[in-house]
């Protein structure tokens, strides 16, 4: 239910569903965390898709699709789920009632595949490859806060033999293309684009460049707050669609 906060700052969308997604290497549990505040504050139920067998991309699309034949869909997605939301809605304006792209992992028509993200995926998959699951999530855990390494020990587990095809295709995936960004603009649909301060795999001038293409501003979580709470970064798309830069959209 919806806080005394939350209904101050109620966004005037009507959707039938949020649908929720991951970036590679997480899972929709996550990914329903960290936009619950979102879900709870326009009263919409959220689907939180887990990437399976048939591939990142593939699997989020097919959810979106599915979602969008009972009414507006809210895309929203982290990461790569950013860039499968984006793509979906460019292509689907009259089935999207808002986007949520939180953590941009690449510069809008630049090489994904020599972002920061990317190349973190390309180093676990060789990890994993080279040692294993078990021994790639140990040393993961040793490298990284603790907060971290118990949320991505727990998803990875949960992904296990999944989780490698994953990420190579994570790395490769070349969504949104520009004109998708540019379609969306011009759809003016409600758009939310959120970074974190200091997320060295997610730049905050990725999340910026998009906004700007975008035509809206951009929001930032602190560091410290995302990862103390994964629903800092539905707050922000909250806000973001509440109060967005063009009265007009």
């Amino acid at each position: 239910m919806p806080t005394t906060d939350d209904a101050e700052r109620a966004v005037p969308i009507t959707a039938s569903s949020l649908v929720t997604m991951p970036g590679a290497g997480s899972d929709g549990d996550y990914a329903a965390r960290a936009t619950a505040p979102l879900a709870d504050a326009l009263a919409v139920p959220a689907i939180a898709v887990d990437p399976g067998p048939s591939g990142i991309v593939a699997t989020y699309l097919a959810a979106l699709d599915e979602a969008a034949t009972r009414g507006p869909v809210i895309a929203a997605g982290i990461s790569i789920g950013a860039c499968v939301a984006v793509h979906w809605a460019a292509a689907h304006p009259r089935s999207c009632a808002a986007v949520v792209a939180a953590c941009p992992p690449w510069h809008p028509g630049g090489d994904g595949g020599t972002s920061p993200a990317a190349t973190a995926a390309r180093i676990t998959v060789a990890e994993i490859d080279r040692t294993g699951l078990a021994a790639a999530t140990a040393t993961m855990r040793a490298s990284s806060p603790a907060w971290l390494a118990d949320e991505l020990g727990r998803s990875w587990t949960v992904l296990g033999d999944l989780l490698a095809p994953h990420l190579r295709e994570a790395a490769s995936t070349t969504l949104p293309r520009p004109d998708d960004l540019r379609r969306l603009a011009e759809c003016r649909i409600p758009t939310a684009v959120v970074s974190v301060a200091d997320d060295a795999v997610h730049p905050a001038e990725v999340a910026s460049a998009w906004a700007a293409v975008l035509g809206v501003t951009p929001v930032s979580v602190a560091f410290d707050a995302w990862a103390g709470d994964p629903g800092a970064l539905g707050r922000a798309a909250m806000d973001a669609l509440g109060r967005r830069a063009d009265p007009a959209r």
